[in-house]
């Protein structure tokens, strides 16, 4: 396939971590972050506890060709569509938000998972 006939959206490539705690726990808030993407790669990291994975979305910033994927961390908010009385939780994707550095990536998702009830 030849350069000019690829679609746009396969340069907006990013990395991101969910921790898998989140996952077993909230499967839903994961779900949520997944349905904003294509993954194109997951690999579990036993020594952190966490899903790495490779995606490419439209909330990711375009890459040069043979750059390496920039590192996101999911941003999701919680909305009370109900009551004080009958509270009605909805989980929100919010955004893609970059990072710099490999490790804060990770406490991310780390923290992210000990959010959840």
């Amino acid at each position: 396939m030849s350069a000019e006939s690829k679609h746009p959206m396969t340069r907006r490539i990013g990395r991101f971590a969910l921790a898998e705690k989140l996952v077993s726990i909230q499967p839903e808030w994961a779900m949520t972050i997944l349905a904003e993407c294509v993954v194109v790669r997951c690999e579990f990291r036993y020594d952190t506890m966490i899903f790495d994975y490779v995606a490419i979305s439209p909330h990711f910033e375009e890459v040069p060709e043979g750059c390496l994927p920039p590192l996101y961390v999911a941003q999701m908010e919680s909305i009370n569509s109900g009551t004080e009385e009958s509270p009605i939780i909805q989980h929100r994707f919010k955004a893609f938000e970059p990072v710099e550095n490999p490790e804060d990536c990770i406490r991310a998702a780390l923290r992210k998972a000990d959010e959840c009830p």
